[in-house]
């Protein structure tokens, strides 16, 4: 799903992608995922490539109940569709504009006496972009909305899963082969009848190769993340500090 300028990528110099992308809705369905189906595009670029505009459609099988991308033929009755809209400039900087529209099977109150199942619709429309200052300085922001049928209790319409999605990040390359990165990330979702919550998250990190090629890459990062789950209502935070390192050949 997120393709398109830098921003809009789940590749992140950071230890995750931004929330937006990998944070599962109540509904159980995320940005950042690889459904079967089809896909077209079309892409124009200007004399020396200095501006480059491309369009990108897809028509999926969607998500599973927990989520997951549908492999199989699916009997549902409907497809997911999308559309990416990118537009390069010269050739380090962009804006991508998303839009998802689909529905999947969702199972309410598993395992209790009041389980049941909907069949909700799923909407998402975003707008990325990043731009290179002075060749070593990358700015990069993102927004998500989403929009989600909800119900709390069978054949009663409980209104909609609402979000208000924003990241800001900076890539700062120090000298070729060793860079600074830092994001922040925060969620502002919204269940009706049940309310509002939000995550926030800071992020840093530093990334340096190993190799002159580049080929072997190591990295430290840290994050800290607080915020209330909008479903359970539960608040909690956590901590991590990663350590990895990367080949590619």
């Amino acid at each position: 799903m997120a393709e398109g300028t830098r921003a809009a990528s789940v590749y992140s110099l950071l230890p995750s992608s931004p929330l937006l992308f990998e944070n599962m809705s109540p509904t159980n369905f995320m940005v950042d995922q690889s459904p079967v189906g089809l896909e077209a595009g079309y892409t124009w670029a200007s004399d020396r490539y200095r501006n480059v505009f491309a369009a990108t459609a897809q028509v999926t099988n969607g998500d599973n109940d927990d989520g997951s991308e549908a492999i199989a033929l699916t009997n549902r009755g409907g497809k997911d569709v999308s559309l990416n809209l990118d537009w390069w400039y010269a050739p380090e900087s962009g804006i991508t504009f998303l839009e998802y529209y689909g529905s999947k099977d969702l199972t309410q109150n598993a395992g209790l006496a009041n389980q049941f199942t909907y069949h909700p619709t799923i909407r998402r429309q975003g707008l990325f972009g990043n731009y290179m200052f002075f060749n070593n300085v990358d700015a990069l922001g993102g927004y998500l909305h989403s929009r989600d049928d909800w119900q709390s209790m069978a054949g009663v319409s409980g209104g909609y899963f609402t979000g208000n999605d924003f990241f800001g990040e900076l890539n700062y390359y120090i000298v070729p082969g060793l860079a600074l990165s830092g994001r922040y990330d925060i969620l502002h979702q919204h269940i009706d009848g049940i309310g509002a919550t939000g995550i926030h998250d800071w992020t840093a990190a530093v990334n340096k190769n190993l190799t002159r090629s580049g080929n072997i890459v190591t990295g430290l990062g840290y994050s800290y993340l607080t915020g209330r789950d909008p479903l359970a209502g539960a608040k909690s935070s956590t901590w991590r500090v990663q350590a990895d390192i990367m080949f590619n050949f």
